[in-house]
């Protein structure tokens, strides 16, 4: 093992981007070892929402997963919002946002959802708190 020690003074924006890839680091070996657990991947789901909230500061979030049976997308896990309104939100293929990550299998990032037409916001219909930002 060789180890080496430098006098170069750090920036504090170099302290500051260091710090962001260590807690990233932290956040992926944290969820690796939830998901590893082996009560299964959709008990699983939860923790690793909380786990994003707590090192990134995610107010709220959800994981959809596709329903086998009827081909619509179903909240499976949620963080920092009322499970029992997400749980009746589904989306099929192309429907708003979710939709159309799913029929094009292609990431999508909405930086201010407030401003992004395609955003159905279906947990709002069902009395949820959550509200658009």
């Amino acid at each position: 093992m060789v180890a080496a020690e430098t006098n170069v003074a750090k920036t504090p924006e170099l302290l500051s981007r260091e710090r962001r890839e260590v807690r990233k680091l932290s956040t992926l070996v944290e969820i690796a070892r939830i998901l590893a657990d082996s009560s299964g991947l959709k008990a699983n789901l939860p923790r690793m929402l909380e786990t994003l909230g707590r090192h990134h500061g995610m107010v709220r979030s959800f994981v959809m997963l596709l329903d086998s049976e009827d081909d619509r997308l179903r909240i499976e896990a949620t963080h920092g919002m009322n499970a029992d309104a997400a749980r009746r939100v589904t989306y099929r293929a192309g429907e708003g946002v979710v939709g159309r990550v799913l029929q094009s299998g292609k990431p999508v990032v909405v930086p201010q959802t407030s401003r992004e037409p395609l955003l159905l916001n279906r947990l709002r219909s069902y009395g949820d708190s959550v509200g658009r930002r």
